[in-house]
């Protein structure tokens, strides 16, 4: 299923929807504009399925349940490795010492 997003411009939000490539964002408590968008997408139903085909190619590639799994196992290994702890034996990737968490080389 490919369906685009209509939500408030939040934090959590931004993180996940590119306005007019994957959804729309619209302004936080603004119910007028929330509705305005959706009816925008309902009366746009090419514009709607291609916003929803790009939102379900970002999430198989960055929220895919394996993908999520293996991210949060290798910053687990790190962490553990870090602090000179045992780690479990896994082919996941450990982040190398130094390295910020936040490394997307680390995090992908």
């Amino acid at each position: 299923m490919a369906i685009p997003i209509v939500a408030s411009d939040v934090k959590g939000n931004r993180e996940v929807v590119e306005h007019s490539w994957n959804g729309l964002l619209v302004p936080y408590g603004d119910s007028v504009a929330l509705a305005g968008s959706a009816q925008a997408l309902l009366a746009d139903p090419e514009r709607a399925h291609d916003m929803g085909q790009h939102g379900r190619r970002l999430a198989l590639q960055h929220f895919d349940e394996q993908r999520v799994f293996e991210r949060v196992l290798s910053v687990y290994t790190w962490l553990l490795l870090e602090r000179g702890l045992a780690a479990p034996a896994t082919e996941a990737r450990a982040c190398p010492a130094g390295q910020a968490l936040t490394d997307e080389r680390w995090l992908s």
